[in-house]
């Protein structure tokens, strides 16, 4: 009986520690594999993690380097697997290395013949667009609450805070620039320019101890490219 690795990914904190989605995803591919004569033999799972990109994700790593010749990765959507085209082909190129095959549970996908490949193409595409569509969203909503100096969510972007403002009987909270923030941003802005890479920057903002937005000292390459790629920040 040929063997699959089942891979799982849920986005959010909420449902890491909740299991919210963990269940419904590991039956499901559980279900692809027993129909397809397929013996599930290890189940990785990512934990509120992006799926904007695929390198920085240790479980999803975990599992392709399982895979053998013959062997499938599962996954319960393409959209578990990757929201990137380009992630998503990396990895199909991977598999394909390997002798592997994809497995998408709930879109009947898989890249066993060359119709499957095409199809998994333009899913890809689809996952991208999505992806892109939120991000839009979620932007135009920061830009119009900066717009209107009123802050849109608990935590706010690296580089402005949320200041509480009574008005009335209400409190409501205003997003106004952190200095100090800004000051570390205009820095890597300039190790970007002269051609430093984002973990190297990474590195040197934790070696020099600066503050993440929540006070930890834990700054990731992933974490440097975003702030450096907010449009927020383009009027700074």
């Amino acid at each position: 009986m040929k063997q699959a690795i089942v891979y799982i990914r849920v986005s959010t904190k909420r449902q890491s520690i909740e299991g919210m989605g963990l269940a419904a995803q590991c039956t499901r591919a559980q279900a692809w594999c027993e129909y397809s004569g397929y013996t599930m033999t290890a189940v990785y799972i990512e934990r509120g993690t992006s799926g904007r990109r695929a390198d920085n994700r240790p479980a999803l790593r975990e599992a392709i380097a399982a895979l053998g010749s013959g062997n499938a990765l599962v996954v319960y959507s393409l959209s578990r697997l990757a929201r990137s085209l380009m992630d998503a082909c990396h990895v199909l190129i991977e598999l394909e290395a390997i002798g592997a095959d994809f497995v998408s549970a709930t879109e009947n996908l898989d890249t066993t013949s060359s119709a499957g490949k095409l199809l998994f193409h333009i899913l890809s595409a689809f996952a991208e667009f999505e992806s892109d569509q939120i991000s839009d969203r979620v932007l135009a909503a920061f830009e119009q609450c900066r717009a209107t100096g009123r802050a849109h969510c608990a935590q706010p972007v690296y580089g402005f805070d949320h200041v509480p403002v009574q008005i009335g009987d209400k409190v409501k909270y205003n997003l106004e620039p952190n200095a100090t923030e800004l000051a570390v941003i205009q820095d890597m802005r300039d190790m970007r320019a002269a051609g430093i890479s984002y973990g190297r920057i990474a590195d040197k903002l934790n070696n020099d101890h600066v503050p993440t937005k929540r006070g930890g000292v834990a700054w990731y390459a992933c974490g440097v490219r975003s702030i450096l790629q907010n449009k927020l920040h383009d009027k700074d």
